[in-house]
């Protein structure tokens, strides 16, 4: 039986936040606009003054998208 859960994100996650925004950025074909980096999230949501929140989906302990 499969579960699912979806949790706040933790820092281990901004590898696969980073990655499900470059898809995405390439899906739309706006890839050469994604500036974003795993630094610049990991301090937006985890920094000192975090200036956003995520949450991640997991399926069997795996992040899914």
């Amino acid at each position: 039986m499969n579960t699912f859960c979806i949790r706040p994100a933790q820092p281990t996650d901004v590898s696969h936040i980073h990655s499900m925004i470059v898809e995405l950025a390439v899906f739309e074909k706006l890839e050469h606009l994604v500036v974003a980096t795993e630094d610049l999230l990991h301090e937006g949501l985890f920094g000192v003054r975090p200036s956003c929140e995520a949450i991640i989906g997991e399926e069997d302990g795996e992040v899914v998208c």
